[in-house]
């Protein structure tokens, strides 16, 4: 009798991870990781990826889930996301992000906004040969939750 095939794990797999980042316990004591060969996901973690930039940190904010691909080429870089909860309404989530952009010299590339959703996409400043790219998203009326997805781009 032979094994699942490739394909049918990944749909098994698929699921999971899914859930894991969606649903979840709230609880310090609920720490979760997964691992899987390029990428790791935490559910409650103690600390931020020290790939993203301090800068998006909104301070007073939970973190909730962080995950981060880490590619086996030579000369990629990380990328993943982080999520965050925060009391605050998100138009106080994004003038605080604002700031930080224009103090730290990254430019803002795009951005939108609707009723209960704001999105800023952030390119750092500087000659950077490969610069960073960063999504900030903001839902939420308050509590907001702020995702922030981050990755280098190729120049």
């Amino acid at each position: 009798m032979k094994g699942p095939n490739l394909l049918t794990r990944g749909f098994l797999i698929l699921p999971v991870l899914f859930s894991f980042l969606v649903c979840g316990k709230e609880g310090e004591a609920d720490r979760r990781v997964l691992r899987h060969k390029s990428f790791e996901i935490r559910e409650n973690p103690a600390s931020i990826p020290r790939e993203l930039p301090r800068i998006f940190y909104y301070f007073g904010s939970k973190v909730k889930r962080t995950g981060v691909y880490k590619s086996r080429r030579y000369f990629a870089s990380p990328e993943g996301v982080a999520v965050f909860t925060s009391k605050d309404a998100p138009e106080r989530i994004e003038e605080f992000y604002i700031k930080a952009i224009r103090k730290y010299g990254w430019k803002i590339i795009q951005s939108h906004r609707k009723p209960g959703e704001i999105l800023l996409m952030t390119e750092s400043a500087g000659t950077m040969r490969y610069p960073r790219l960063i999504t900030v998203i903001i839902r939420g009326k308050g509590p907001s939750t702020i995702k922030i997805y981050y990755r280098r781009t190729n120049g």
